[in-house]
């Protein structure tokens, strides 16, 4: 047991240590786009309708919060892990010679991506605090979203580092990923303007139901939903990075 927690402390304190002395790189990587975002759109856009820009700025304000944690936690996982096996062939040294298992290996990763996540998150709302101060949410629901999304992303992201081996199609699958949710998931507009279907469709996201709650008055079904697939896709992202390390 002890041994365990050793090794999912190494997994984790890596990412952190690697995060930390990288940082300018990843802000400008995972933080940059979202910004733009909001402030692009916020005060760019919202200033030209009628509502005024606060207004629409404050309306955009939960689901770009929401696409930083996802840029955050989804895109600095997948590449990270994609180099680690691809290039630096760190992850099968890690495996051999910590000796540090699989399942450790997820959990490392998993709390590393939960604090990056939150790290993310507290940036990005004292930025536009800094832009907005009468700003006003919830940190009890901003921790439960940001965790809960922040663990299925991270998931996601291992899964997609894991199984790439073709860096074009690595990179196609990220964009495909990042860019439509970004832009479907109700952060711009309402998902009214969508047919029913295609609505229901994006309802199953759980960056729909984040950004949902964020602007709910009732958010907990909407957490519930978020964490109830984080969990699912951790356990799937355990699964598919034990079969491809040991393979």
């Amino acid at each position: 047991m002890r041994r365990s927690i050793r090794a999912i402390g190494v997994t984790c304190e890596y990412v952190l240590y690697d995060y930390l002395i990288h940082f300018p790189y990843f802000a400008v990587r995972t933080l940059l786009s979202p910004a733009l975002y909001l402030f692009g759109f916020g005060l760019g856009v919202g200033a030209l309708t009628q509502a005024g820009g606060s207004a629409y700025f404050e309306y955009i304000f939960p689901g770009v919060l929401m696409i930083s944690v996802m840029q955050a936690s989804y895109t600095h996982f997948s590449s990270e892990i994609w180099i680690s096996r691809q290039v630096d062939k760190y992850l099968e040294l890690l495996m051999m010679v910590a000796p540090i298992y699989p399942l450790e290996a997820v959990a490392g990763y998993l709390i590393a991506g939960t604090l990056i996540s939150l790290f993310a998150a507290g940036c990005f709302v004292v930025m536009a605090l800094l832009v907005i101060p009468g700003l006003t949410i919830s940190l009890g629901w901003l921790l439960g979203f940001t965790v809960g999304l922040g663990i299925f992303f991270v998931s996601l992201g291992i899964i997609s580092g894991v199984i790439h081996t073709d860096p074009h199609l690595f990179n196609t699958t990220n964009t495909l990923i990042i860019l439509p949710l970004s832009f479907l998931c109700g952060v711009f507009f309402p998902l009214d303007v969508f047919p029913q279907t295609i609505r229901f469709l994006l309802e199953l996201i759980p960056l729909t139901q984040a950004v949902e709650g964020m602007r709910s008055n009732a958010p907990f079904l909407h957490c519930l939903y978020v964490w109830s697939l984080a969990v699912v896709t951790a356990v799937i992202a355990a699964r598919v990075f034990k079969r491809k390390i040991m393979s």
